[in-house]
């Protein structure tokens, strides 16, 4: 699904929002998102068990979150955008730990 003109640029807009300002919206507008979401350093991250429907998709893709081929994840840079790429093989679950937004059973780090 692709997104149009209107919806892209705010999408490239939202990039730059906070994680307290995107956790915000999806609470406000789609709260059923936020279980799947987690913290990774200064990204969220949304991991989904099953391929999503087409609103949740939609919905991330314009708060601004891009898809990861690699991590298989829906990522979101909360406005940490100028980074270069990391090295091949890097995660970085590995180096910031990860933990859920809501109902983190786990007790993961942060």
């Amino acid at each position: 699904m692709l997104l149009n003109d209107t919806e892209y640029a705010g999408a490239v807009a939202n990039r730059g929002l906070s994680s307290v300002e995107v956790l915000d919206r999806l609470h406000k507008e789609k709260p059923e998102v936020l279980p799947a979401v987690r913290v990774v350093g200064r990204w969220l991250w949304a991991e989904f068990e099953e391929k999503p429907g087409e609103d949740v998709l939609k919905a991330v893709k314009v708060l601004g979150f891009r898809w990861s081929r690699r991590r298989k994840a829906w990522q979101h840079p909360c406005g940490d955008t100028g980074r270069k790429r990391p090295a091949r093989g890097y995660d970085p679950r590995d180096k910031y730990g990860s933990r859920r937004v809501v109902g983190d059973e786990e007790g993961g780090a942060a």
